[in-house]
Protein backbone atom coordinates (compact mmCIF):
# COMPACT_ATOMS: atom_id res chain seq x y z
CA UNK A 1 0.00 0.00 0.00
CA UNK A 2 2.80 2.40 0.93
CA UNK A 3 4.58 1.66 -2.35
CA UNK A 4 1.44 2.41 -4.36
CA UNK A 5 0.92 5.72 -2.58
CA UNK A 6 4.56 6.69 -3.14
CA UNK A 7 4.36 5.87 -6.86
CA UNK A 8 1.06 7.72 -7.15
CA UNK A 9 2.56 10.82 -5.50
CA UNK A 10 5.55 10.71 -7.85
CA UNK A 11 3.38 10.38 -10.95
CA UNK A 12 0.98 13.13 -9.89
CA UNK A 13 3.84 15.56 -9.27
CA UNK A 14 6.71 14.76 -11.61
CA UNK A 15 4.57 14.31 -14.74
CA UNK A 16 2.95 17.78 -14.57
CA UNK A 17 6.31 19.28 -13.62
CA UNK A 18 7.78 17.81 -16.80
CA UNK A 19 4.75 18.97 -18.80
CA UNK A 20 5.26 22.52 -17.52
CA UNK A 21 8.48 22.70 -19.57
CA UNK A 22 6.24 23.19 -22.60
CA UNK A 23 4.29 26.07 -21.06
CA UNK A 24 5.49 28.55 -23.68
CA UNK A 25 4.21 26.37 -26.51
CA UNK A 26 0.68 25.56 -25.42
CA UNK A 27 -1.70 27.28 -23.03
CA UNK A 28 -2.87 24.05 -21.39
CA UNK A 29 0.70 23.23 -20.34
CA UNK A 30 1.01 26.63 -18.68
CA UNK A 31 -1.83 25.64 -16.36
CA UNK A 32 0.37 23.09 -14.59
CA UNK A 33 3.06 25.68 -13.75
CA UNK A 34 0.98 27.20 -10.96
CA UNK A 35 1.26 24.52 -8.27
CA UNK A 36 4.83 24.17 -6.94
CA UNK A 37 3.56 24.13 -3.35
CA UNK A 38 1.15 21.27 -4.02
CA UNK A 39 3.86 19.40 -5.90
CA UNK A 40 6.24 19.89 -2.97
CA UNK A 41 3.67 18.42 -0.56
CA UNK A 42 3.16 15.35 -2.76
CA UNK A 43 6.89 14.86 -3.18
CA UNK A 44 7.47 15.19 0.56
CA UNK A 45 4.98 12.37 1.13
CA UNK A 46 6.76 10.26 -1.50
CA UNK A 47 10.13 10.99 0.11
CA UNK A 48 8.91 10.00 3.55
CA UNK A 49 7.46 6.76 2.21
CA UNK A 50 10.63 6.08 0.25
CA UNK A 51 12.67 6.40 3.44
CA UNK A 52 10.29 4.11 5.32
CA UNK A 53 10.31 1.55 2.50
CA UNK A 54 14.06 1.94 1.91
CA UNK A 55 13.58 2.50 -1.81
CA UNK A 56 16.48 4.56 -3.05
CA UNK A 57 14.95 5.34 -6.44
CA UNK A 58 11.88 6.86 -4.77
CA UNK A 59 14.11 8.89 -2.45
CA UNK A 60 16.18 10.10 -5.41
CA UNK A 61 13.25 11.14 -7.60
CA UNK A 62 11.39 12.81 -4.74
CA UNK A 63 14.53 14.67 -3.63
CA UNK A 64 15.22 16.00 -7.14
CA UNK A 65 11.60 17.14 -7.45
CA UNK A 66 11.70 18.85 -4.06
CA UNK A 67 14.85 20.73 -5.01
CA UNK A 68 13.14 22.01 -8.15
CA UNK A 69 10.06 23.08 -6.17
CA UNK A 70 12.26 24.81 -3.61
CA UNK A 71 14.05 26.66 -6.39
CA UNK A 72 10.66 28.03 -7.52
CA UNK A 73 9.34 28.88 -4.07
CA UNK A 74 12.44 30.25 -2.35
CA UNK A 75 12.60 33.62 -4.21
CA UNK A 76 9.27 34.63 -2.68
CA UNK A 77 10.81 34.42 0.78
CA UNK A 78 13.96 36.39 -0.06
CA UNK A 79 13.49 40.09 0.83
CA UNK A 80 13.66 42.35 -2.19
CA UNK A 81 16.18 45.15 -2.41
CA UNK A 82 14.40 48.28 -1.11
CA UNK A 83 13.56 50.84 -3.76
CA UNK A 84 15.29 54.19 -3.62
CA UNK A 85 13.41 56.47 -1.24
CA UNK A 86 11.93 59.59 -2.82
CA UNK A 87 10.55 61.15 0.34
CA UNK A 88 6.93 60.23 -0.46
CA UNK A 89 4.87 57.08 -0.14
CA UNK A 90 1.57 55.90 -1.56
CA UNK A 91 -0.61 53.17 -0.08
CA UNK A 92 -2.65 51.11 -2.55
CA UNK A 93 -5.51 48.70 -2.01
CA UNK A 94 -6.38 46.34 -4.85
CA UNK A 95 -9.44 44.10 -4.67
CA UNK A 96 -11.23 41.88 -7.14
CA UNK A 97 -14.68 42.23 -5.60
CA UNK A 98 -16.40 39.71 -7.93
CA UNK A 99 -19.34 41.12 -9.83
CA UNK A 100 -22.01 38.90 -8.25
CA UNK A 101 -20.76 39.47 -4.70
CA UNK A 102 -23.19 41.60 -2.70
CA UNK A 103 -21.14 41.87 0.51
CA UNK A 104 -20.32 45.53 -0.04
CA UNK A 105 -19.90 46.34 3.65
CA UNK A 106 -16.97 43.94 4.01
CA UNK A 107 -15.01 45.96 1.45
CA UNK A 108 -15.98 49.24 3.11
CA UNK A 109 -14.74 47.87 6.44
CA UNK A 110 -11.45 46.84 4.82
CA UNK A 111 -11.01 50.32 3.37
CA UNK A 112 -11.80 51.93 6.73
CA UNK A 113 -9.25 49.69 8.43
CA UNK A 114 -6.47 50.08 5.85
CA UNK A 115 -7.06 53.72 4.89
CA UNK A 116 -5.34 53.42 1.49
CA UNK A 117 -4.51 56.48 -0.60
CA UNK A 118 -5.62 54.80 -3.82
CA UNK A 119 -8.21 52.04 -4.24
CA UNK A 120 -8.35 49.92 -7.40
CA UNK A 121 -11.38 47.65 -7.71
CA UNK A 122 -11.97 44.99 -10.34
CA UNK A 123 -15.24 43.38 -11.48
CA UNK A 124 -17.32 46.40 -10.49
CA UNK A 125 -20.80 46.86 -11.90
CA UNK A 126 -23.41 49.56 -11.33
CA UNK A 127 -24.54 47.99 -8.05
CA UNK A 128 -21.01 48.15 -6.67
CA UNK A 129 -20.54 51.78 -7.71
CA UNK A 130 -23.81 52.73 -6.00
CA UNK A 131 -22.95 50.76 -2.84
CA UNK A 132 -19.58 52.53 -2.58
CA UNK A 133 -20.97 56.04 -2.98
CA UNK A 134 -20.04 56.76 0.66
CA UNK A 135 -16.40 56.86 -0.49
CA UNK A 136 -16.98 59.86 -2.72
CA UNK A 137 -16.21 62.52 -0.10
CA UNK A 138 -13.05 60.82 1.18
CA UNK A 139 -11.89 59.84 -2.31
CA UNK A 140 -12.85 62.79 -4.50
CA UNK A 141 -10.72 61.74 -7.47
CA UNK A 142 -12.27 58.84 -9.35
CA UNK A 143 -12.33 56.95 -12.62
CA UNK A 144 -15.30 54.59 -12.81
CA UNK A 145 -15.76 52.00 -15.56
CA UNK A 146 -18.60 49.73 -14.39
CA UNK A 147 -19.62 46.83 -16.64
CA UNK A 148 -22.18 44.07 -16.53
CA UNK A 149 -19.57 41.36 -17.11
CA UNK A 150 -16.57 40.56 -14.91
CA UNK A 151 -14.30 43.28 -16.32
CA UNK A 152 -15.58 46.49 -14.79
CA UNK A 153 -13.02 48.64 -13.02
CA UNK A 154 -13.03 51.56 -10.58
CA UNK A 155 -10.29 53.77 -9.17
CA UNK A 156 -10.77 55.96 -6.08
CA UNK A 157 -8.03 58.30 -4.88
CA UNK A 158 -7.47 60.65 -1.96
CA UNK A 159 -4.64 62.35 -3.82
CA UNK A 160 -5.01 64.31 -7.07
CA UNK A 161 -4.86 62.24 -10.26
CA UNK A 162 -3.72 63.50 -13.66
CA UNK A 163 -3.23 62.02 -17.11
CA UNK A 164 -6.04 59.54 -16.49
CA UNK A 165 -6.49 57.26 -19.50
CA UNK A 166 -8.82 54.34 -20.16
CA UNK A 167 -7.29 52.13 -22.82
CA UNK A 168 -7.76 48.68 -24.32
CA UNK A 169 -4.37 47.01 -24.50
CA UNK A 170 -3.74 44.92 -27.62
CA UNK A 171 -7.39 45.11 -28.67
CA UNK A 172 -8.45 43.12 -25.61
CA UNK A 173 -11.89 44.86 -25.36
CA UNK A 174 -11.43 45.11 -21.56
CA UNK A 175 -10.40 48.37 -19.86
CA UNK A 176 -6.98 49.24 -18.50
CA UNK A 177 -6.70 52.45 -16.48
CA UNK A 178 -3.48 54.42 -16.41
CA UNK A 179 -3.16 57.45 -14.13
CA UNK A 180 -0.63 59.59 -12.33
CA UNK A 181 -0.93 60.34 -8.63
CA UNK A 182 0.57 63.58 -7.33
CA UNK A 183 2.21 63.51 -3.90
CA UNK A 184 3.80 66.87 -3.28
CA UNK A 185 6.40 67.26 -6.00
CA UNK A 186 6.47 63.53 -6.77
CA UNK A 187 4.42 61.79 -9.46
CA UNK A 188 3.78 58.06 -9.42
CA UNK A 189 2.18 56.35 -12.40
CA UNK A 190 -0.09 53.42 -11.63
CA UNK A 191 -1.65 51.09 -14.16
CA UNK A 192 -4.56 48.81 -13.31
CA UNK A 193 -5.51 45.99 -15.62
CA UNK A 194 -7.47 42.73 -15.75
CA UNK A 195 -6.71 40.43 -18.69
CA UNK A 196 -9.00 37.65 -19.80
CA UNK A 197 -8.54 34.30 -18.03
CA UNK A 198 -6.67 31.61 -20.01
CA UNK A 199 -9.60 29.18 -20.16
CA UNK A 200 -9.37 28.64 -23.92
CA UNK A 201 -6.79 28.98 -26.66
CA UNK A 202 -8.26 32.31 -27.84
CA UNK A 203 -8.53 33.76 -24.33
CA UNK A 204 -4.98 32.67 -23.53
CA UNK A 205 -3.64 34.36 -26.67
CA UNK A 206 -5.57 37.54 -25.85
CA UNK A 207 -4.20 37.57 -22.29
CA UNK A 208 -0.66 37.00 -23.54
CA UNK A 209 -0.92 39.88 -26.02
CA UNK A 210 -2.27 42.12 -23.27
CA UNK A 211 0.64 41.27 -20.97
CA UNK A 212 3.12 42.04 -23.76
CA UNK A 213 1.38 45.37 -24.44
CA UNK A 214 1.39 46.09 -20.70
CA UNK A 215 5.15 45.58 -20.56
CA UNK A 216 5.57 47.94 -23.52
CA UNK A 217 3.38 50.57 -21.84
CA UNK A 218 5.39 50.37 -18.61
CA UNK A 219 8.68 50.59 -20.53
CA UNK A 220 7.54 53.81 -22.21
CA UNK A 221 6.59 55.38 -18.88
CA UNK A 222 9.10 57.55 -17.04
CA UNK A 223 9.44 57.66 -13.27
CA UNK A 224 8.12 55.20 -10.67
CA UNK A 225 5.43 52.81 -11.95
CA UNK A 226 3.10 50.51 -10.03
CA UNK A 227 1.13 47.80 -11.88
CA UNK A 228 -1.96 46.48 -10.11
CA UNK A 229 -4.50 43.97 -11.24
CA UNK A 230 -5.81 40.48 -11.51
CA UNK A 231 -3.38 39.29 -14.17
CA UNK A 232 -4.93 35.82 -14.37
CA UNK A 233 -1.55 34.19 -13.88
CA UNK A 234 0.82 33.32 -11.04
CA UNK A 235 4.40 34.01 -10.08
CA UNK A 236 5.53 30.79 -11.80
CA UNK A 237 4.06 31.37 -15.24
CA UNK A 238 6.63 32.11 -17.96
CA UNK A 239 4.27 34.85 -19.18
CA UNK A 240 4.53 36.56 -15.80
CA UNK A 241 8.32 36.17 -15.84
CA UNK A 242 8.38 37.85 -19.26
CA UNK A 243 6.33 40.75 -17.91
CA UNK A 244 8.71 41.30 -14.99
CA UNK A 245 11.74 41.15 -17.26
CA UNK A 246 10.48 43.25 -20.16
CA UNK A 247 8.89 45.95 -17.97
CA UNK A 248 11.63 45.91 -15.31
CA UNK A 249 9.04 45.25 -12.62
CA UNK A 250 9.34 43.44 -9.29
CA UNK A 251 6.94 40.76 -8.06
CA UNK A 252 5.18 42.30 -5.05
CA UNK A 253 5.09 38.87 -3.41
CA UNK A 254 8.87 38.83 -3.13
CA UNK A 255 9.92 38.77 0.51
CA UNK A 256 6.40 38.05 1.77
CA UNK A 257 6.11 34.38 0.84
CA UNK A 258 3.04 32.51 -0.34
CA UNK A 259 -0.45 33.94 0.03
CA UNK A 260 -3.80 32.83 -1.25
CA UNK A 261 -4.08 35.61 -3.79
Amino acid sequence: MGMRIAIYCLLMTLLPMLASLGARWHWTLELVTHFPLQYAIGLAIALLLGVCLRRRWIILLASVGLILCGWQLAPLYIPATPATAHGSSLRFLLANVHTANANHQRLLDLIEHGRPDVIVLLETNGAWIEALSSLNDTYPYRELQPRGDNFGMAVYSRVPMKEVKVIELAGSTVPTISAQAEIGEDIITFISTHPLPPVSSQYAKTRDRQLVALAELVSRTTGPVVVLGDLNTTSWSPRFADLLRDANLRDSRQGFGLHGT
